[in-house]
């Protein structure tokens, strides 16, 4: 066999078939890589092969990868990054656990596969994958899922690419809020029938009135403290939402008539309102999986007025924003700075009113969201 040294981690050699052949010592991945340059002839293979050497070192200077790993190792490679996030405050540990929970049934799908193996259809034909999940939980999924792809394309180790023209909107359908009076009755069937003395199903009575009285973030109210909330009179009381538990990390005060809920939280749980000894994790995943179980319950024994089961959580911040984006007397600024989103949000997802009553929306300073 000839052979004829090129770089010190490259050599070109011509095999039996009279073909010549390069092999490279790719050092970051501590393996060899030999490739076929096709031609018999040495100074064709030479051109050819320095070409080719050049390509690959620049890619592995990169970051890039010529071995593709599997998908599950890719992921732990992104939790440790965002786990980094969590250290600086940029992300809180909640965030993280939300990740893991919404990645676990990809990873059983597809964490030994490659990740150069990943294409399109492994995210648009999630919902088929995902057939009994909610419409709005299959969208946090697949949300999760193309976070976890472009950050594997940035570094040039997945193949998908056009991620942001993805049909997504097809995928979940419209945000699902409550009928009249649905989520009272509700409410009042969790705490009058439904919740008895287990603490998970008190947990939850208590998340839901806090969220249909405040308009919070389901993650911000599991994350709530007793010492953050000031009564002020009767059932109002203030609430401080500090940054680490919010999505936009911006501490933010509203105020909401959820006292009595507040305190009696407190009372049955102590300063950490959604804390018992016998939980291991009271997470978005555990409340949601109550949720179902409620409003399962709640059909069975109502079995002429029926609730949708596409509702989840975040029903009752979606019905929060709806009702008061539908006042024409609540200022859409004000709307956004108590919720802790953007007016690009919320004219987005929630003002498609007449251009008569957004007139009265722009032109009004008052702002009654407690109403």
């Amino acid at each position: 066999m000839t052979t004829s040294k090129l770089y010190q981690n490259a050599v070109l050699y011509l095999r039996e078939n009279s073909t010549w052949y390069l092999r490279i010592w790719l050092k970051n991945q501590r393996r060899y890589i030999r490739l076929s340059l096709g031609t018999g002839v040495e100074r064709e293979a030479r051109e050819l092969a320095e070409k080719r050497y050049l390509e690959l070192t620049l890619a592995e200077a990169q970051g890039k990868h010529y071995f593709a790993k599997p998908v599950s190792a890719i992921f732990d490679l992104w939790m440790e990054e965002r786990q980094k996030e969590v250290e600086t405050k940029a992300i809180t540990q909640q965030r993280i656990c939300t990740i893991k929970s919404c990645m676990r049934v990809f990873l059983e799908k597809y964490g030994q596969h490659s990740i150069t193996s990943l294409n399109k259809r492994c995210i648009y034909e999630w919902p088929l994958v995902r057939p009994k999940l909610k419409s709005e939980s299959v969208s946090t999924e697949v949300k999760v899922i193309r976070s976890f792809i472009r950050w594997a394309n940035n570094r040039g180790l997945c193949p998908i690419r056009d991620l942001e023209v993805m049909a997504y909107q097809q995928i979940h359908g419209r945000r699902e809020t409550f009928g009249a009076e649905e989520s009272e009755d509700l409410t009042e069937y969790a705490y009058g029938v439904w919740m008895g003395d287990n603490p998970r199903r008190m947990m939850l009575y208590g998340l839901i009135s806090i969220l249909y009285g405040t308009g919070m973030r389901v993650g911000e109210a599991l994350q709530l403290k007793y010492d953050a909330v000031q009564h002020t009179d009767g059932v109002a009381c203030e609430i401080t939402i500090k940054p680490e538990t919010t999505k936009v990390r911006k501490e933010r005060k509203i105020i909401a008539n959820v006292w009595d809920t507040i305190d009696w939280l407190y009372k049955k749980f102590g300063n950490d309102l959604f804390s018992h000894p016998s939980i291991k994790v009271v997470n978005a995943s555990m409340v949601g999986h109550q949720f179902d179980v409620l409003l399962d319950d709640y059909n069975s024994s109502h079995p002429v007025n029926q609730i949708s089961t596409d509702l989840t959580l975040y029903s009752f911040r979606h019905q929060f924003l709806t009702e008061r984006a539908e006042n024409p007397n609540i200022n859409v600024l004000e709307l956004a700075i108590y919720c802790g989103t953007s007016v690009d949000q919320l004219q987005k997802h929630y003002y498609h009113q007449t251009d008569k009553i957004k007139e009265k929306i722009a032109l009004n300073l008052s702002s009654p969201l407690l109403r």
